[in-house]
């Protein structure tokens, strides 16, 4: 046993998966282990890894075939020998105090998941370009019942929440609830063990830090608009609302709903791929879409404590039915940073 198992994806991360593993072995808990799942890298980029194993033995090198982020975070759990686990994708990074600051965090409350904030941040021609950070609104470690933070994440409070990344969660409850990440190659899978975490946890930990360094780049899997993202959109809310339903939360889902509509079709009405958005496939999903929408007659509800102006506009366009006129707007304004992560 160790404190805590930090599990890095890696797929073809040659470029950035030493920067990623200098800030994990110079971490100031020092009681870790590196879980570096190779997920059939193709660029060498395991050999890096393999260069840094040899160096320190808290790091463990473990190849699969190619699977996807979902299924590598599931090996992961499985080999995990740590009480608590952690999550970094192989072309981020972290503070070095940021298993430190949290793994205590949650044992001094007892607690089993904690969210601390995260920076946005360019990585072009090797520095770093602060685009923003999630702010909390707390300025010390506080506990929160898992509704709140439900109530939180259900209205796009504090997208801190949804990432699996900026989480630290004992291990044991993955195993004793049988929470797995989706796999094949889901385009959003942090999003629905994030609400399967907070739907069956009594309270969390909220860390007023950011802590984990969130590295965007045109290239990023969030930047490739596809009609299978805007499927996984689909899946990904349909999971999230088997979770609340098994839930005591006694909230209403219909911001989240409206808010993940948008986010579909916009995967949609972007796909690279032209004949992607008018093939039967996307006329269909545009269907059931509408059908969900009629049979739960989701309405805006702005009544909670804090929805970001953003998401209050995905949510009301979504209702309005006015998804394909709003993505085309956004789609010629995304050279502003609002519009940009507009996701």
């Amino acid at each position: 046993m160790c404190k805590i198992s930090i599990i890095v994806p890696l797929y073809n991360g040659k470029k950035t998966i030493g920067r990623c593993l200098d800030s994990l072995v110079n971490q100031t808990l020092h009681d870790i282990e590196i879980l570096v799942i190779n997920d059939g890298s193709q660029d060498g980029g395991e050999k890096i890894a393999a260069q840094y194993m040899q160096r320190d033995k808290r790091i463990r090198l473990i190849s699969q075939e190619n699977a996807g982020l979902g299924a590598a975070r599931n090996h992961g759990i499985r080999e995990a020998a740590g009480e608590f686990v952690g999550f970094v994708d192989c072309d981020d990074f972290v503070d070095v105090n940021m298993y430190k600051v949290m793994t205590d965090a949650l044992e001094k409350v007892e607690a089993s998941v904690g969210v601390c904030q995260e920076k946005n941040v360019y990585a072009e021609s090797g520095k770093i370009k602060f685009i923003n950070e999630t702010r909390f609104p707390v300025k010390n470690e506080a506990v929160y019942p898992s509704e709140k933070v439900l109530d939180w994440y259900l209205n796009f409070s504090y997208l801190s929440l949804n990432s699996m990344c900026y989480k630290v969660v004992r291990t044991s409850l993955f195993k004793e609830h049988g929470i797995k990440v989706p796999e094949n190659y889901r385009h959003a899978e942090d999003l629905v063990t994030s609400a399967a975490l907070f739907s069956v946890v009594k309270k969390v930990v909220i860390i007023p830090q950011s802590l984990y360094y969130y590295v965007h780049t045109k290239k990023s899997i969030s930047y490739n608009y596809s009609l299978q993202h805007a499927i996984d959109v689909y899946y990904d809310w349909w999971e999230v609302k088997g979770y609340i339903e098994k839930s005591e939360y006694p909230g209403s889902i219909d911001n989240f709903s409206l808010g993940m509509r948008f986010s579909s079709l916009k995967q949609l009405h972007w796909a690279k791929d032209k004949q992607e958005k008018v093939c039967p496939q996307a006329k269909k999903l545009e269907k059931i879409w509408e059908k969900e929408r009629k049979i739960n007659s989701w309405r805006p509800d702005f009544k909670a404590e804090y929805i970001p102006a953003a998401h209050k506009i995905k949510i009301c366009v979504s209702y309005f039915r006015m998804e394909r006129l709003v993505c085309f707007l956004i789609k010629k304004l995304s050279w502003i940073p609002f519009f940009n992560f507009m996701t």
